[in-house]
């Protein structure tokens, strides 16, 4: 029987899944190979990760989202009979379980393997006291309209936009928490591929309102806004 491509069992050991002779070889493949040990280094990352897997409400857009990357992205073709007839049962499970992943998330529930901050994010929304706030974006500046989710007991808001244009070049979006008309320089943040935000605004328990401006990149260099806001949340007036 033919050994597999050794560059093709990463993913089975980083799960733990090769044993006997074909552990030996892929170590021995290991001293051997420049990428391997990288991919299998960050695939045992990845996994160690999976132990934070947490059901979360996915935001409203995610499914539309999910579902127009689906229509244009390019599906791989199915192994050759010869590769797939020599993985072991365990790879061919973890395979089904990516593929049925996928499909929660077209169904419209998802499972994140998330950061701190993409955590944060989804508790908000989630938030039992998230209060949400619109207000119309500046005509020059795409126009429509944004949202705020904020949440009293997190200190913390999420400013939700879709169809965002990205600004210009040299040009960055800037977030601020205003505190009592005083403006607090917040992070910055770019829109994805397809114009979605859900930027995280965290450290705000003495909000009173958030605004976006553009900015260079790299922020307002003086800390103080340097243009007028694309779009403004009143909190207070609410």
């Amino acid at each position: 029987m033919t050994a597999p491509n050794p560059h093709l069992l990463t993913g089975a050991y980083a799960l733990d899944a090769l044993d006997g002779d074909e552990l030996e070889r892929f170590q021995a493949h290991l001293d051997e190979c420049d990428s391997c040990p990288t991919e299998a280094a960050e695939l045992r990352s990845t996994v160690t990760r999976l132990v934070a897997l947490v059901e979360r409400t996915p935001p409203v857009a995610l499914r539309e989202r999910v579902l127009r990357e689906v229509d244009r992205t390019a599906q791989l073709p199915p192994l050759p009979i010869s590769l797939a007839d020599h993985r072991p049962r365990r790879r061919v499970m973890a395979a089904v379980g990516g593929a049925l992943a996928a499909a929660a998330v077209a169904a419209g529930a998802y499972f994140a393997v998330v950061s701190d901050d993409q955590l944060r994010v989804q508790d908000v929304l989630a938030a039992s006291d998230a209060r949400t706030f619109t207000a119309d974006i500046a005509a020059d500046a795409g126009g429509g309209t944004a949202e705020l989710v904020f949440s009293p007991s997190l200190d913390a808001a999420v400013m939700v936009i879709q169809d965002s244009p990205a600004p210009a070049e040299g040009k960055t979006y800037q977030a601020w928490v205003l505190e009592d008309g005083v403006a607090v320089p917040a992070a910055t943040f770019e829109p994805t591929a397809d114009g979605a935000v859900e930027h995280l605004v965290a450290d705000a328990d003495a909000a009173t309102g958030f605004a976006v401006t553009i900015e260079n990149d790299g922020g307002s260099p003086t800390g103080q806004p340097t243009t007028e806001p694309i779009v403004a949340f009143d909190l207070a007036g609410a």
